[in-house]
């Protein structure tokens, strides 16, 4: 190919720069965080009382999280409360509904809000009485019909905002404790009536359980502390930085795309959020390039994806396991970096070896400014996230503090420029723009409440830990393959947060169980959780991708999960040899994270078949695959193996010998 075709001039580039900025300002009042149609109220009256309601939820959690700690009950069925009664006035019944109904609230839909407020007013007349009949097995009648109402309001929110997946896993496991002691021994339950059901559903061990406690404490306010790092002008101001120090070189734009998705996306929580939201700008810029289109759709969605696995927030994963497994969050961040740099680098990699194969050069970034001085200009753009990661990392602080301190920050750095600053208007636009997009969350962990809690009742995650192990008969690499593949089963069509805790519950005791650590049995999981998210046939951030790219959304999810190869064995690495995690000596740890880098290169050169400006035969490829692995696998022995293979590749590959010939001849000259 020619490398002077497909390239971007700077007036282009600065047209499309120019073009996301403008879409980056308007907030779309149609869509929620993952660009799915929601109703939009015209009525000025209604529409200032949901932006009133919207700031009194904020600022509630903030009262509650920080200044006057209350009972769990009170604090998480509030949570709850809200998050649904907004449910179920933005989100239509279904989606001939959502083209129906623009500015009109459907009786039904009327009836539900007013439900939600009812059981929350119930429960608020007497929460200490309620919980002592719910612990104690003595609810009465009443609590049974509002336990009831709650159960099915969690699971009518989850299908609306998320679809048909949680909630259908939620009825199975209530379909297990009800009649599971009609199943065969092996898999049977005693079966429990619907009294004791629902008792336990409607209580701080269902629905207001962990994973609404996770949602009320830690998710939340980095929702809201997202959305005003986006209404800020932060998620264009890494754009910018990562063009220009990428958008030049070989390949550049996707490597602009894998650099902004991976910052952008550790602090969204959301991988479809995260490809829609830059999307925008780098899949057109790939494609202008001269990347296929689903290529292009493919780096994108594997670069948001993997933002949940990068520190410091990732996703919101990194406080969800602290609280599962009681660890710090620091802890859990730092040895969750290596991994984390691991999938970024492979992906870089791989694009950039794409772009040598088929001849793509960069794009003119000289209208743009050095990063020195984008950094000068901006720098306090970066304010919020250098004060989380502080009062995190350094004073070990709450997430909610540490999050309402970053959401000042925002506020404070913005305005320490006139350019930046940001008016009372945005500030309550943010607001607004954040608890839109938390809603989805709040319904889809109230729903996980629903799920935990048959599962925890029935007893059914020991019986999954069992027949785990029972069919991988103790071994724990047939364990691992049989975890990681239901996790992603579990995960399909489910947010991040929601998956990862469903399958901690069920899958991470069976592994465990065979001596694995908990916080590297946890991090597989998390892994094949937020992998589910590009593999097909339900990926949703390669479906957002693909939509964007114009491609076909399981073609870029099989390549996606392609690009992302790395992601799929590393857990079982750090699984089998905890020195990636930063878990045993320094000296482990230093010669693990070396030969992990060069197994990343090798893995990438052999999944795209191309080195030193020739393709790879078939066997090659296999030889340097197999290096690939067994480099990345700790172990002295492995990597001397490794290395080898890597000499007899070298030796071998016709492009690397005329790069040695070529080198020799001009020392030899001088």
């Amino acid at each position: 190919m020619d490398e002077n075709k497909n390239t971007i001039d700077k007036n282009e580039l600065a047209n499309l720069l120019d073009s996301y900025e403008e879409s980056a300002k308007v907030i779309d009042e149609e869509k929620d965080e993952e660009g799915s149609s929601i109703r939009v109220f015209k009525n000025k009256s209604i529409k200032t009382g949901l932006t009133v309601f919207c700031v009194a939820l904020v600022i509630y959690h903030v009262y509650a999280l920080l200044f006057r700690l209350t009972t769990p009950l009170v604090l998480y069925s509030i949570h709850w409360g809200m998050g649904l009664f907004l449910v179920f006035l933005y989100y239509p019944i279904s989606k001939k509904a959502k083209k129906k109904s623009k500015d009109t609230l459907p009786f039904y839909d009327a009836l539900l809000a007013l439900l939600v407020i009812v059981v929350v007013a119930y429960i608020m007349l007497d929460p200490d009485g309620l919980m002592y009949r719910l612990s104690l097995n003595r609810t009465s009648n009443i609590d049974l019909v509002f336990g009831t109402i709650a159960m099915v309001l969690s699971l009518e929110a989850a299908r609306r905002t998320i679809g048909l997946g949680l909630p259908i896993v939620a009825i199975v496991f209530l379909a297990y404790a009800f009649w599971g002691n009609h199943l065969p021994p092996l898999i049977a339950s005693r079966g429990y009536s619907y009294k004791r059901v629902i008792s336990f559903i409607f209580s701080v061990e269902g629905i207001f359980g962990a994973p609404t406690k996770m949602s009320a404490q830690f998710v939340f306010l980095l929702i809201i502390f997202g959305a005003f790092l986006g209404v800020s002008g932060a998620g264009e101001f890494f754009m910018k930085v990562a063009m220009k120090a990428a958008g030049g070189s070989r390949g550049g734009p996707a490597k602009v795309a894998v650099i902004a998705s991976g910052l952008f996306g550790s602090i969204s929580g959301s991988a479809v959020a995260n490809v829609v939201g830059t999307g925008v700008f780098t899949i057109p810029l790939m494609k202008k390039t001269g990347y296929k289109p689903h290529f292009a759709g493919a780096v994108e969605a594997v670069a948001s994806t993997g933002g949940q696995i990068m520190p410091p927030v990732m996703g919101s994963g990194a406080f969800i396991m602290a609280e599962l497994l009681g660890m710090k969050y620091s802890t859990i961040a730092i040895c969750a970096l290596i991994p984390a740099l691991l999938y970024y680098l492979s992906v870089i990699i791989m694009v950039d070896l794409e772009a040598a194969r088929t001849g793509l050069k960069g794009v003119d970034t000289s209208a743009l400014e050095k990063i020195s001085a984008q950094l000068k200009h901006g720098w306090n753009l970066l304010l919020p996230l250098l004060v989380l990661i502080v009062f995190l990392v350094v004073f070990q602080d709450t997430v909610s503090r540490s999050a309402v301190y970053a959401i000042l920050a925002a506020i404070i750095g913005c305005a320490l420029k006139k350019c930046s600053r940001m008016s009372c208007k945005q500030i309550i636009a943010a607001i607004e723009l954040g608890v839109v997009r938390s809603i989805s969350v709040i319904a889809a962990v109230a729903c996980a409440g629903v799920a935990i809690g048959a599962i925890m009742l029935s007893g059914v995650g020991a019986k999954f830990t069992y027949v785990v192990v029972q069919l991988a008969q103790g071994n724990l690499l047939a364990t691992l393959i049989l975890s990681g593949l239901a996790a992603s089963v579990l995960g399909m069509g489910l947010p991040t947060v929601a998956a990862y805790i469903i399958s901690a519950s069920l899958l991470a005791p069976s592994i465990i169980q065979l001596g694995v650590l908990p916080f590297a049995a946890h991090m597989f999981l998390l892994y094949y959780s937020i992998l589910s998210q590009i593999t097909p046939p339900v990926a949703l951030a390669a479906y957002a991708a693909g939509n964007l790219a114009n491609a076909d959304p399981n073609k870029v999810g099989f390549t996606a999960m392609r690009l992302g190869t790395i992601a799929f064995i590393l857990p079982f690495f750090f699984v089998y040899g905890n020195a990636l995690l930063l878990i045993g000596s320094t000296s482990e740890v230093i010669l693990a994270t070396i030969t992990a880098l060069i197994g990343t290169f090798c893995l990438a050169v052999g999944l795209q078949g191309w080195f030193f400006g020739q393709a790879v035969n078939w066997v090659l490829r296999l030889v340097i695959l197999t290096a690939a692995l067994l480099c990345i696998i700790p172990g002295s022995t492995t990597d001397l193996i490794g290395i080898g293979l890597i000499v007899i590749f070298f030796v071998f590959h016709k492009g690397t010998r005329q790069w040695a010939v070529g080198n020799l001849k001009k020392s030899q000259s001088i």
